[in-house]
C-alpha cells in the first residue's frame, strides 16, 4: 500500500479570512480545467486541487484521502497539517456527507460512519467534511478544518463542495481511462496468442485486427 503523508509544518492563525467570491472560485476552476487532463495520476491530480484549495482558502487545513472502494484501503492521504496520530489511518465519514452526494455506506470496518465530524488535526478544531464518489461507491473523503476558536466563514462549505464534487469527476475520468487502456492492452494480447485464427472486419469489409495464428 502506498501512502503519502504530505505534512508541512503550518499552524494556521486563530483568524479565518472570509470565502472566495464566486468569481474567484470560477477564475480558479478555469485553471484546473487546463492544467488537469485525464493522463495525470491520482496523486498529481489531488495535487492540483489541494493546491487550488490552499490559494482559495488559506487558513485553512485540508485532509484528503483516497482509498479502494471494495476493500476501503488506503492509498493515498494529503494533509496540509500534522494530523492527530491516532487517527492518520483511520478514515471517518459522517452520514451528512454520504447522504449529499447520494453515496452508499462503505461498509467495511476499516472505514467508520459518524453522525459528528471527526477532527483529524487539533483536538479543540472544528471542521466539516465532503465525501468523494465513483457512482455511488465511496473512495474517498476531504477534511476542512478550522483552528480553535476560528469562526468558520458562512459560504465555505457552498465554496468547497463544488471544488470537491470536480475533483470525484477528474479522478473517476482518469480512472476510467487507466481501465480502458488495460482492457485495451488484455485484449490485444488474448486475441494476439489465441490458437484460432481472429480477424475483425470493418463496415467497409476492411481488415482492422488479424492475430498472429
Amino acid at each position: 500500500m502506498k501512502i503519502k503523508h504530505k505534512e508541512p509544518s503550518i499552524t494556521p492563525l486563530p483568524s479565518v479570512p472570509k470565502s472566495p467570491s464566486p468569481d474567484e472560485v470560477l477564475t480558479e476552476f478555469l485553471g484546473l480545467s487546463r492544467s488537469v487532463n485525464v493522463e495525470m495520476h491520482d496523486e498529481e491530480i489531488v495535487h492540483a486541487y489541494v493546491s487550488s484549495l490552499l490559494r482559495l482558502f488559506p487558513g485553512r487545513l485540508f485532509a484528503l484521502r483516497l482509498f479502494d472502494a471494495d476493500t476501503g484501503e488506503l492509498s493515498l492521504v494529503y494533509a496540509t497539517g500534522r494530523l492527530r496520530s491516532d487517527r492518520r489511518e483511520t478514515v471517518f465519514v459522517t452520514s451528512r456527507a454520504l447522504q449529499d452526494q447520494g453515496l452508499d455506506d462503505p461498509g467495511h470496518q476499516a472505514i467508520e460512519v459518524r453522525d459528528d465530524y471527526v477532527r483529524l488535526f487539533h483536538e479543540d478544531a472544528h471542521g466539516f467534511d465532503v465525501a468523494i464518489g465513483h457512482g455511488r461507491k465511496l473512495i474517498g473523503t476531504l477534511g476542512v478544518e478550522y483552528a480553535p476558536g476560528a469562526a468558520a466563514p458562512a459560504e465555505d462549505a457552498s465554496r468547497i463542495v463544488p471544488i470537491a464534487l470536480s475533483l470525484s469527476a477528474s479522478l473517476r475520468n482518469a480512472r476510467l481511462l487507466r481501465e480502458s487502456l488495460y482492457l485495451r492492452d488484455y485484449l490485444t494480447k488474448l486475441l494476439d496468442h489465441a490458437n484460432a485464427p481472429i480477424l475483425v472486419i470493418g463496415r467497409k469489409r476492411e481488415i482492422r485486427v488479424a492475430n498472429r495464428a
